[in-house]
């Protein structure tokens, strides 16, 4: 990295922070806070939930898939988009009635305390582990790209994340989240059109090995990428992941009508089948472009890249694009697990200490993420994948969380032994699917765990009742 692209990088930081705050306003209460006072554009909130779930690892392992494979990864991405129909038509009209920081505060209406704040624990358990991967990554890109340690890269993501939350408040994330999506979404289209000018046989080169192959009919359940796992996995994941995670549903509830809040998320589902269409033509491009260099891992492939073949100047704009999704990301996290810890597990709603309870409960949130970012840093060098790791909790996590959320609008409410029942069945079945030897695609795990949890919390009720 050239001091000219350290200069770019310093001036999006500055840029980013100080538009971010600006746009922010004023925060008199923890709904203007944690909700943006639910008053929220609805193209803000859909450009915020598209930015929030792209990561540093969407940004690198999204390209990498087509790298390596093809474009089969596109059919749980239509998955994605119809979960998040049926999110706008059955679950958000249950949430925006009232004003609520938390989408557990409902769960709490429907099911009890108890319940809601287990779902709540879930949720805050599921966001500490998956993103202090996130900052992980985002600081080994920052380590890379300009020699510093990984502890003061940490440590920088992690400050200006605070800053954004602390001061800014939801209003603050919402805009700088937009911000960092024009930014990555703009490297991603230069990074496109650059291997295009270098790689003029690439596409006839991945036509014929089939690297454009991007449908697959049948029914192997132990592949991850079929039509039919991408369609019902792909949807019962967004299910758990828009439906039930407070770190999305947090940006519907900012939104200042119905109308809106569905717009948001449905618009939000056709961005993100746009985006992660560029970052698969980005792999096949890489790809084609490393033929010299087969050495080369699938998920190195975009970083070195950036890094080795990109001009001085938009080398730095690249690598802000990265930083940018780290950033989105974790700042989203931040707001919304301070948010789900307030509301949820406390009694400081309300009163004139308000707003200082709600920013000591971000300012907890930023130290507990850090502590979870070292504590990856700790295991680098032992033989566990990082990545799997969080990933695998999401996935155990997400099943009885969607369970208990499709029990509530659907079935009633559950005994709470019931509902423990229900809960460790859940992470069982899918824990043994998932590491008990079966060869199971990733994508029907949610389902599987969710309808174990839906029929075993049923029938512990209806075993209740008759004895």
């Amino acid at each position: 990295m050239t001091w000219i692209d350290t200069i770019i990088l310093i001036a999006y930081i500055i840029v980013v922070v100080v538009s971010g705050l600006g746009l922010a306003g004023s925060q008199k209460s923890a709904v203007d806070y944690f909700a943006a006072g639910a008053k929220a554009r609805w193209w803000l909130v859909s450009a915020s939930i598209v930015a929030t779930e792209t990561s540093v690892l969407t940004i690198v392992g999204v390209p990498a898939l087509s790298y390596a494979q093809n474009f089969h990864f596109i059919q749980v991405v239509f998955g994605y988009v119809l979960g998040r129909y049926i999110v706008a038509i059955w679950f958000i009209p249950h949430y925006l009635g009232e004003t609520r920081i938390s989408v557990y505060q409902w769960l709490k209406e429907r099911l009890g305390a108890a319940v809601s704040k287990t779902a709540s624990g879930i949720f805050i358990l599921t966001r500490v582990a998956a993103d202090g991967v996130r900052v992980y990554a985002g600081a080994v890109v920052v380590q890379e790209a300009f020699g510093i340690p990984l502890g003061p890269s940490i440590i920088s993501i992690l400050a200006i994340c605070l800053v954004l939350a602390l001061i800014g408040g939801l209003r603050a994330v919402l805009w700088t989240d937009f911000i960092q999506l024009l930014i990555y979404g703009a490297g991603a289209v230069i990074s496109i059109t650059i291997l295009l000018e270098r790689g003029t046989t690439t596409w006839n080169m991945a036509l014929t090995q089939g690297k454009l192959e991007w449908l697959r009919w049948d029914l192997d359940f132990s592949a991850d990428y079929t039509l039919w796992a991408g369609l019902l996995g792909g949807a019962v994941f967004t299910l758990a992941s828009h439906g039930a995670d407070q770190l999305i549903v947090q940006r519907t509830l900012a939104c200042g009508s119905l109308a809106g809040a569905k717009r948001a998320m449905i618009t939000s589902g056709w961005a993100i089948l746009i985006q992660m269409s560029l970052f698969l033509i980005l792999g096949t491009l890489l790809w084609g472009f490393f033929q010299t260099s087969p050495e080369i891992a699938a998920a190195n492939a975009y970083p070195r890249f950036i890094i080795s073949e990109l001009p001085q100047g938009l080398r730095g704009l690249m690598v802000a694009a990265v930083f940018a999704a780290a950033v989105s990301t974790i700042s989203s996290s931040i707001t919304s697990v301070g948010a789900s810890f307030m509301a949820d597990f406390t009694s400081l709603m309300g009163g004139k200490s308000e707003m200082r309870h709600a920013r000591a409960a971000v300012l907890a949130t930023t130290v507990v993420f850090a502590a979870a970012t070292f504590s990856f840093v700790a295991l680098n060098d032992a033989p566990v994948d990082l990545v799997g790791l969080a990933m695998g909790i999401a996935t155990l996590t997400y099943s009885p969380l969607l369970g208990m959320f499709l029990y509530a609008l659907w079935v009633g409410e559950p005994k709470t032994n019931s509902v423990v029942a229900a809960l460790i069945c859940s992470v069982a079945a899918v824990a043994l699917f998932k590491f008990g030897g079966w060869s199971v695609g990733w994508p029907w795990l949610t389902p599987l765990g969710t309808f174990t949890f839906v029929c075993v919390a049923r029938l512990s009720d209806l075993v209740q009742s008759r004895f």
